[in-house]
């Protein structure tokens, strides 16, 4: 003779201790990972910019520091100097002020993070189709104090400006 205990409250038991445990372990999961996260308010808010610095003729520039004016403009075509039929929304000016700063180029080749001399606040409204970038070269004079005025006179806009694209855009996200 065969005797079967009831496998009914076996298995019942079971469950409910699997289910209990499920329970559990998804709640303290819960209370121990479900904290919010923020973005960073120290995001850094420049721009990198590269580029080759070559005279008229093709010929990488001589190794020094040099003094650069940059400009943003919204709207207009970007293939006139000042940029007619566009706004100017920010400039920002690297001056080598004693000999020892502005922007370093090095075999023709510079690197700069706009923004840091001058900040861009709201002053750009990231959220427009058309931002050009132009860049404004006055030599590498050691006396220049102010852009724009003896020694510092410049070359004027380099044409056509650069069209911004879609990774500064991103600062609109905030």
């Amino acid at each position: 003779m065969w005797c079967h205990l009831p496998t009914i409250s076996v298995r019942r038991r079971a469950l409910l201790l699997a289910t209990s445990v499920a329970l559990f372990v998804a709640f303290t999961t819960t209370l121990i990972l479900g904290h919010a996260t923020y973005a960073t308010a120290g995001i850094n808010k420049t721009i990198n910019f590269q580029g080759r610095l070559l005279t008229s003729t093709g010929a990488t520039v001589p190794d020094g520091y040099y003094n650069i004016q940059f400009n943003i403009y919204q709207d207009g075509a970007g293939t006139a100097a000042g940029n007619p039929g566009g706004t100017l929304e920010w400039t920002e000016s690297y001056i080598n002020n004693g000999g020892t700063s502005g922007v370093v180029v090095k075999n023709g080749f510079l690197s700069v993070n706009l923004g840091s001399v001058t900040a861009f606040g709201s002053s750009v409204d990231w959220n427009q189709d058309t931002l050009w970038l132009s860049m404004n070269v006055a030599g590498t004079a050691a006396a220049c104090v102010t852009y724009g005025t003896a020694p510092c006179t410049a070359d004027g806009e380099m044409l056509p400006m650069k069209r911004m694209t879609a990774t500064p855009y991103a600062m609109n996200a905030g």
